[in-house]
This record gives C-alpha cells, sequence and structure tokens, in this order.
C-alpha cells in the first residue's frame, strides 16, 4: 500500500507540474501580440486569473486518457491538456456573471476584478462586467487554438475537436437548462431534470470528455471511449452533488465562493428535491417560498438550509455518490486501459469524489443553522 501511494503521488505531481508549466507560458502570452495591445493592469489581471490554483482535474483527466492507451511521449501533451484549464476559466467567467457572485477560486471573480480596476474613471460606457463577456471569450479561443497543438494523426484531432464543441454547447445548453430550471416550482422537479442538468453543465466537459478526448488522441478503440463518455457521467453527476454540499455546509472563503449562493439562486439540487419530499407541509411552504421567488433574507435561507439538513438530504446524497463512484469504478475496470492509469484513475477519482465532512458531521456546519432553526417557519 505504501507503494502504491508514492507512484499515485508521484504520478499525480508529475501531471500537474507539467500542467501548470503550460499555463504559465499562457500567461506570459499576454506580453506577445494580439495580446500584448492590452493595457498591462488589466493583462496582468487576467494573467493572474488563469494562474490561480486549482484542482486541474479536467487537463489531469486528458493525460490519464492519453496515457492509458499510448505508451509513447507526445509533444504538446501537456499543452493541449491545459488548454481544458482555459476552456474551464472561460466557463467560470460567465458563471460568475450569471450568478452575481464576487469570489472565485480565493479571489476576485474576474468581473469584480476588473471593475475594480476601472474604479474612480470618469465617463466609463461600460463596466468590469462588460470587459469579462470579453476576456470569456478570448479565452474560449485561446484554448481552442491551444487544444489543436498537440501532435496526432488528423484524424484523431479531428475526432476529439468535434467532441470539445460538442461538450462547450452541451455546457451551455446546461447553463441555460438550469436558469430556466429556476422558474418551475419545486413540486415540478423531478431527479431526471435534475441529472440532466448535471450532466450538461458539469459532467460533459470535467469527466466525459477530457477522458473520452485523451483515449482518442492515444488510439483507444471506440468501445472504450463510448465507456468514458459513460463513466465520465457517472463521476459528473457525484461530483456535482458533492458541489450541492460544499454550497449547503461550507462557509464563506473556505472554498473559494460565498457559501449557500445555490440556495439564493433559487436552483433545484438533488438535495433540496430530496428535502422537499421528506418535510412538514408548513416546511415545504417556506422552501417555495424562498426557492421559488427572488431575494430572499439570509435567515430565510440560513432556515431553509437547516430544513434541509433535518431532512436527511446529505446522508442521501452521500449514498449516492457512493453509488455512482461504484458503477463508475466498475465500468473502468473493464476498459483496456493500461493497469498503471487504470489503478491510478480509480485512486484519483475516489479521492476527489470524497463527501465534505461537514456534510456528514451530525450537526449542521452553519453556527446559524442551529439557531434559526427553532425560529417559527412563519418568519
Amino acid at each position: 500500500m505504501p507503494h502504491r501511494y508514492a507512484n499515485f503521488t508521484h504520478m499525480l505531481n508529475q501531471i500537474q507540474s507539467g500542467v501548470e508549466r503550460e499555463l504559465r507560458r499562457f500567461a506570459s502570452d499576454f506580453r506577445r501580440p494580439p495580446m500584448s495591445a492590452i493595457p498591462r493592469p488589466f493583462a496582468d489581471t487576467i494573467a493572474q486569473y488563469i494562474g490561480r490554483q486549482g484542482k486541474r482535474l479536467r487537463s489531469m483527466l486528458f493525460v490519464l486518457g492519453y496515457r492509458g492507451y499510448s505508451a509513447r511521449p507526445v509533444r504538446n501533451l501537456y499543452k493541449s491538456a491545459a488548454s481544458l484549464e482555459l476552456l474551464h476559466d472561460f466557463i467560470l467567467v460567465h458563471d460568475d456573471l450569471i450568478d452575481r457572485a464576487s469570489l472565485r477560486r480565493g479571489g476576485a471573480a474576474m468581473h469584480t476584478a476588473l471593475d475594480a480596476l476601472l474604479n474612480g474613471q470618469r465617463g466609463l460606457r461600460f463596466k468590469g462586467q462588460d470587459l469579462a463577456l470579453i476576456v470569456g471569450d478570448m479565452l474560449y479561443a485561446l484554448a481552442i487554438h491551444s487544444f489543436l497543438s498537440i501532435k496526432a494523426s488528423p484524424l484523431r484531432k479531428q475526432q476529439a475537436l468535434e467532441l470539445l464543441t460538442k461538450t462547450a454547447l452541451y455546457t451551455g445548453c446546461g447553463e441555460l437548462d438550469e436558469l430556466l430550471h429556476t422558474l418551475r416550482p419545486l413540486a415540478d422537479v423531478t431527479p431526471e431534470t435534475i441529472y440532466r442538468i448535471y450532466d450538461w453543465k458539469t459532467g460533459h466537459y470535467t469527466f466525459s470528455s477530457p477522458l473520452a478526448m485523451g483515449a482518442i488522441l492515444g488510439g483507444a478503440r471506440p468501445a472504450d471511449v463510448r465507456a468514458f463518455v459513460k463513466i465520465g457521467t457517472e463521476l459528473g453527476r457525484a461530483f456535482q452533488i458533492r458541489d450541492d454540499l460544499l454550497d449547503l455546509y461550507g462557509q464563506d472563503n473556505r472554498f473559494g465562493k460565498p457559501a449557500l449562493i445555490d440556495l439564493r439562486e433559487g436552483k433545484k439540487t438533488l438535495p433540496v428535491w430530496y428535502a422537499y419530499h421528506h418535510c412538514t407541509a408548513d416546511e415545504r411552504a417556506l422552501l417555495e417560498r424562498v426557492l421559488e421567488c427572488p431575494g430572499a433574507r439570509e435567515e430565510e435561507l440560513l432556515m431553509v438550509a437547516g430544513i434541509i439538513h433535518r431532512s436527511g438530504a446529505a446522508r442521501y446524497a452521500t449514498e449516492e455518490m457512493a453509488r455512482l463512484v461504484r458503477d463508475a469504478v466498475r465500468k473502468i475496470r473493464k476498459t483496456r486501459m493500461q493497469a498503471k492509469y487504470r489503478d491510478f484513475l480509480i485512486d484519483y477519482a475516489g479521492r476527489l469524489i470524497q463527501p465534505p465532512d461537514v456534510a456528514v458531521a451530525p450537526g449542521p456546519a452553519h453556527a446559524d443553522v442551529a439557531e434559526t432553526a427553532a425560529v417559527s417557519v412563519a418568519l
């Protein structure tokens, strides 16, 4: 077991180091045309955003997908892998605009950082939000350009690129579906519609596509490529459930973004669905009032978090996470992936999708929840 742990750590560090090296090179691109035309403070802000600390899991899965089927090294593998982080940044920039979130990865969201640079300027016809939209589009273009740098056969590159662009479309549809879903009554929400949003918004671009694209470029058989799409769907669902729990039980700044933002936005997550069907009539009425109408007060959000906690939603969600990961692992074992990369992928997925400790603790993580839970639901 210690030997396996040492191998895991070595491979993890090796891949992460390669990706970080390429991200630093992306940041240096702002010193060359055409991006060198961007004024220095703004260029520095964008470059700093690209280099912020993150899991790099999309790049990790891409490299694993490739190495699992190709024994020989290839030029620009890590540059192509790191391009998926740029795609992720593009999505985060737009996501924070939609959510009106001010924090990301322990720092200011892109639009917030750009707005700060504009502070004090007179007669402006635009804001940081407007600039952030443009920056997001630039990051998408840079991601596509960098993704194509890998040295592989034209056919494999075409197949991988088709999957990448299809993934971007699915992600956009997932974002749109999630927003429109907030208009639906809680009583009409089903696990099937929730999982569809999870698959489109998170599963495709975070798990399914990185694994499948890497496998395509590495020469995997079509059956394994299809298997990785299914594997990624299950891992993506489990990962999104974990994110839902972090929103409920996390604390501001601890996970790089504000807590309870999903409740504030009225998002219909799996824990919310479970709580709605496992609480009292008065509690259901409060859930409907808070989650179906904008402008909820902080104390109302905390009360909703308390209802969700008492319903047993966290336990249900963690059990669902475990089931999804088990199913994914069974499928991974059936692939023709090289054994050491297959084992690493199984270990990596298991470590990545651990339920937050606060979600399975005996009491609510928010201290205020316990206090407000005793307040009348008529508040």
